[in-house]
């Protein structure tokens, strides 16, 4: 949902950008194109569909005229009605973007979500539940080479050696890397104790990601599972161990081509520091929790992430503007770590309570496991 989120940001922000086309992605993982269906399409239609009998959740419904099939059983002139989960993704900003697409010819590609919707033909009933939705040309109308590199793309994940497993296992390698592990497992961003780790439904897949570098890891191990459906991972979690640890959750999302670079990692790494934090809070000192849940949502809601560097590239700060419209700035030290918490250009007390404390409700949050766990229970 992330990184689809990402670039919902910068289709609102006029349906142009300058990352290269998709042939070129940064740090593509050759072989790994991590989509049961790449269609050119016409986008004829957007809409809502109603859940839950809520107007505060609904689906994003499109329909589609296909021009071209390059991944799946689908035949030129065939109509589509597809939706989206409003729990998958923001459905106001993705409404929002497709809609401006409509009338063009776009490429997209997505996944099925379960065995249940599962089949080509739904797709041409009542709106087939989909998911981890991708533009590859990022809303420009694709040209003639633009599409050469995409089949020959696809063509080459179709024939990777040890198929579409071995590839995620790369890819998955690529994007967490080891200097990036050892960067995110730092004390503070380690599991909550009486916080389970995330997992797919159903795993399907699963295995472990630089077993051969353990003193690159400094005796850490990384781990991962996935659930995978016709053939493609759909889910995925990668996690970390280390003896007299919780461990660390490293992520808990989609599969995604898109880019992923140092900056986007560090972005990412910070912005899991505070919702942990806010976790970590939140299990230990229940008198408080009112008051966490409140500035919480402010933060799981946040937009316009960025970081800020020195002159000499030496990253000075993390922004983000905060879902009641207040400026958030976390100042950092040479190491990276999170020294003061800034709203609207002040220090605010509560919020640097809330994470500087963060050890600290670890080791409550390890006490109260202990209790829950040794007879007699309390």
């Amino acid at each position: 949902m992330a990184r689809f989120i990402a670039l919902l940001t910068l289709l609102v922000l006029g349906l142009t950008s300058s990352y290269p086309v998709f042939a070129r992605q940064e740090n593509q993982v050759e072989g790994f194109f991590p989509y049961n269906a790449c269609l050119l399409i016409r986008l004829n239609k957007v809409g809502r569909v109603k859940v839950y009998k809520s107007q505060r959740f609904y689906d994003v419904k499109f329909d589609a005229t296909i021009e071209r099939a390059f991944r799946g059983s689908f035949q030129q002139g065939e109509n589509i009605v597809c939706s989206l989960p409003s729990w998958d993704m923001a459905p106001k900003s993705t409404e929002k973007v497709l809609s401006k697409l409509v009338g063009t010819k776009q490429v997209i590609a997505f996944c099925f979500m379960s065995e249940t919707y599962g089949s080509y033909d739904s797709l041409k009933k009542a709106g087939t539940p989909v998911c981890n939705l991708y533009l590859p040309f990022e809303g420009k109308v694709p040209d003639e080479a633009d599409l050469a590199e995409l089949k020959a793309e696809i063509k080459k994940s179709d024939s990777f050696p040890g198929g579409t497993k071995a590839a995620f296992k790369r890819y998955l390698e690529s994007r967490w890397t080891t200097a990036r592990i050892n960067d995110f497992c730092r004390p503070e961003n380690q599991r909550n104790w009486l916080s389970p780790f995330s997992s797919p439904r159903t795993k399907g897949w699963e295995g472990t990601i630089h077993e051969n570098r353990s003193d690159d890891l400094r005796g850490k191990e990384a781990f991962w599972t996935a659930h995978a459906f016709l053939e493609q991972p759909e889910l995925y979690a990668v996690r970390v161990s280390e003896p007299n640890t919780a461990g660390w959750e490293l992520e808990f999302a989609d599969p995604s081509i898109e880019r992923w670079s140092d900056d986007d990692f560090l972005i990412y790494r910070l912005g899991k520091s505070i919702e942990r934090a806010f976790f970590n809070d939140w299990s230990a000192n229940s008198n408080n929790r009112k008051r966490n849940e409140k500035l919480n949502r402010l933060f799981l809601n946040r937009t316009n992430e960025s970081i800020s560097k020195n002159k000499g590239g030496k990253t000075e700060s993390y922004r983000c503007r905060l879902k009641n419209g207040s400026s958030f700035c976390a100042v950092l030290s040479p190491e990276g770590d999170i020294n003061e918490i800034l709203i609207n250009n002040s220090a605010d007390p509560v919020w640097n309570q809330i994470y500087h404390q963060t050890l600290v409700n670890l080791k409550r949050a390890k006490t109260r496991l202990h209790e829950l766990t040794t007879p007699p229970y309390k």
